[in-house]
């Protein structure tokens, strides 16, 4: 038994081990996208997000969506009266139309308190 008895409490910790790596890796992290400068008129300046992602988790906040079938809306956009609206969608769908633009994701050094913030609001 004690054999048996060594070899079980061996694989236990080893068990206990990766899971608590696993738990480490799969902390929340909350990064910035930044994305260059495109051509359309509304790319002109570049744009930013924040991307929130765990276990099973992963999404962007977008607070620089905009209707584009707006009434005049180019017009309204070079005045700087462009109504902004807040978007969060899953990450895959962040890069559809920034294909030829240069984008940087910056991870913030936020404690896993302060990602969890940040992801609950």
């Amino acid at each position: 038994m004690g054999k048996n008895y060594g070899k079980c409490i061996s694989t236990l910790l080893t068990l206990l081990a990766a899971l608590m790596l696993s738990e480490a890796v799969a902390e929340l992290k909350v990064s910035l996208i930044t994305c260059w400068p495109g051509k359309e008129v509304y790319e002109l300046y570049g744009h930013t997000e924040l991307r929130v992602r765990g276990s099973g988790y992963d999404w962007v906040f977008n607070y620089g969506t905009f209707d584009f079938r707006a009434p005049n809306f180019i017009y309204r956009f070079v005045k700087g009266e462009t109504d902004y609206m807040l978007a969060g969608y899953p990450s895959t769908y962040m890069l559809v139309g920034y294909e030829r633009r240069k984008v940087v994701e910056q991870v913030l050094n936020l404690t896993p308190s302060q990602a969890r913030e940040v992801r609950d609001a």
